[in-house]
């Protein structure tokens, strides 16, 4: 059993490992940003901006405009 141990670490140190081009690396990193900014661009479309657009209709109905309407579309009817 011992022997095999010591063929296959004997295998291990001599083999030589293939180095890759950064270029990979760079392609990887870029799919990776790009998917970053399609999240946040998301995000904020779906969630952010509808609250932006009720913080305006609190605003005005703090202020005493009780007659202000909501002009709220929900988040799946603005993709339609």
């Amino acid at each position: 059993m011992s022997d095999k141990a010591e063929d296959l670490k004997e295998d291990i140190r001599s083999a030589r490992f293939v180095s890759h081009d950064n270029s990979e690396i760079f392609i990887i990193c870029g799919i990776g940003v790009l998917f970053m900014i399609l999240v946040f661009g998301y995000v904020y479309v779906q969630i952010l901006r509808p609250f932006e657009e009720m913080q305006e209709f609190a605003w005005r109905i703090s202020a005493g405009e009780l007659d202000f309407p909501l002009n709220y579309q929900s988040p799946f009817l603005r993709a339609l």
